[in-house]
């Protein structure tokens, strides 16, 4: 690259002279030139004692503030009720089915132990009455009902969702009071 340059009008001169002044032309203009895109340069000057605002301006910016403001809390109060409603239907949903499951179990556990107490009273009742000479088929599976199947029967209900909703204080998403103070206990 050299350092000279010729002009439209012949006239060789520096380079680093042509620059100088295109640099002071583009910048006495307020536009700036950066690696091919154009930048305005916005100069603001302060106002000077003539040009103060008067109290009206001061007064309607403030308003426009004000309502702006105010005006984006409301779609934040909205998004946030939708947001703790669309939760508070997840968690009624999984408590729904946590308790749903239990109840279903329940139902094993009660059919089994209501057999497992009939085996008992044919059991005792052929204890007391009858022979043990001539033992019937019934009273071996009533003994093995009474004393080695299901010889323990336990419930132990599943309490995820219920410790997650103690815990982590999403009770409140729920709006009866009878049911929070409910599920608390």
């Amino acid at each position: 690259m050299t350092d000279r340059t010729i002009t439209k009008d012949g006239l060789v001169t520096k380079r680093h002279d042509c620059r100088q002044k295109m640099l002071h032309a583009v910048f006495s203009s307020g536009i700036v030139f950066l690696s091919g895109t154009m930048l305005l340069n916005i100069y603001h000057t302060s106002p000077s004692s003539t040009d103060q605002q008067p109290w009206k301006e001061y007064f309607l910016e403030f308003i426009m503030i004000f309502l702006a403001v105010t005006l984006g809390f409301f779609p934040e109060t909205v998004r946030e009720r939708l947001s703790e409603n669309s939760k508070a239907k997840e968690l009624a949903e999984s408590l729904y089915k946590e308790v749903y499951s239990d109840s279903i179990i329940v139902q094993r556990i009660m059919s089994i132990r209501v057999r497992k107490e009939e085996a008992l009273d044919y059991f005792i009742n052929y204890m007391r009455d009858g022979s043990l000479a001539n033992v019937s088929d019934r009273f071996y599976r009533s003994f093995a009902w009474s004393f080695l199947i299901s010889s323990t029967i336990l419930f132990e209900p599943t309490d995820g969702m219920l410790n997650q909703l103690r815990n982590s204080g999403s009770l409140r998403y729920f709006k009866s009071n009878k049911l929070q103070s409910e599920l608390e206990n």
